[in-house]
């Protein structure tokens, strides 16, 4: 999740080792999710992912392809982001996004307070 609402879900901003707040600390830990909030006073940084997933599902011609189950539907969709990350350069980095998010992972392990 990438929040771009800092009294909502943020308690500390600290990059990827942000703090969320309780609520939201506790919404994302049942949903077996992560957050990654946007840099504050940048909500476009939200926006830009946002346009990306649009990108992805723009790309799925829901008409022509049948899923059998959600699962089935979640694998394709996986596929597909994965497939984007490893085509889309980063502008910060000049690799792949995924070059630069297993980077990003290794040198500022992801340390969240769910707590």
């Amino acid at each position: 999740m990438r929040p771009d609402c800092m009294k909502t879900a943020v308690k500390a901003w600290n990059g990827r080792s942000s703090e969320m707040n309780a609520d939201y600390a506790d919404f994302l830990y049942k949903l077996g999710a992560k957050g990654f909030p946007a840099r504050p006073g940048t909500a476009t940084d939200k926006g830009k992912v946002e346009k990306k997933i649009q990108d992805i599902f723009r790309s799925i011609d829901f008409r022509r392809i049948v899923f059998r189950n959600p699962e089935d539907l979640q694998q394709y969709i996986d596929r597909k982001v994965e497939e984007k990350c490893l085509r889309t350069i980063c502008p910060a980095t000049g690799t792949s996004i995924a070059q630069a998010y297993e980077y990003e992972n290794e040198k500022y392990p992801c340390t969240y307070n769910f707590e």
